[in-house]
């Protein structure tokens, strides 16, 4: 599951020949690599954090589970004429990438900007889906998600099960589960996030979405509030 940039320099590069008489270029392309290196090491490590809570989530689970998602930030996009989106690709988010979404104003309903993350494996009706997600509150005001759901990825963005979620300015997960009211093939259903209650900035990190199959109870499941 491993995501990893590299940053690779090559070897003859760093054998070139330099002019004795080039002290301050020595230390300049010295001082370059070391922070090549330390950002390589960086990103390694920040990717490494989306794999931990991966495992510690499976570990934790009362039944075999499926990740049906990727979990990765650059998996978000926007929607809404009222809202932009970009990805941060140097967030303090885990993982190191967050989407952030910046609704200029509050729209007339709260789905009419938000986000969401497509799921590229099926679900069967009566399945149990768990879904933990982070995100962080940007602005100064605001934090309201109204809601997070698991629905059809196209009209009538009928949802299976939501939940409604304040957002602290804090980094924080939060989690969500239900059962799927219908049959989703692949790419059909998306987790989707409305956030057009009101102006605000609002930053998603990873998004882990699980299939747990038909046979666990909800409250079986951990994590859940």
């Amino acid at each position: 599951m491993n995501k990893t940039p590299s940053g690779k320099i090559s070897k003859s590069s760093l054998m070139t020949p330099l002019r004795p008489k080039t002290h301050g270029t020595i230390a300049l392309v010295l001082a370059l690599f070391l922070s090549i290196c330390s950002f390589a090491s960086w990103a390694q490590d920040k990717s490494k954090e989306i794999d931990i809570i991966y495992a510690k989530l499976i570990s934790e689970m009362p039944v075999e589970s499926s990740l049906i998602a990727v979990p990765y930030a650059d998996s978000i996009n926007h929607f809404g004429d009222i809202a932009s989106g970009k990805l941060n690709q140097n967030s303090d988010a885990v993982g190191g990438a967050s989407y952030e979404i910046d609704v200029k104003q509050a729209g007339r309903q709260p789905y009419d900007a938000g986000a969401y993350m497509t799921i590229g494996g099926e679900i069967k009706k009566g399945d149990v889906v768990f879904v933990l997600f982070f995100a962080r509150l940007l602005s100064d005001e605001g934090g309201d998600i109204r809601q997070a759901a698991l629905q059809l990825s196209q009209s009538p963005y009928s949802a299976s099960f939501s939940k409604r979620f304040s957002i602290s300015s804090q980094w924080a997960s939060y989690t969500f589960a239900g059962k799927a009211h219908t049959d989703f093939a692949n790419n059909e259903s998306q987790i989707s996030f409305q956030l057009a209650a009101q102006k605000q900035r609002i930053a998603l990190g990873p998004v882990y979405v699980l299939n747990l199959g038909n046979e666990v109870a909800i409250k079986e499941l951990p994590f859940l509030d």
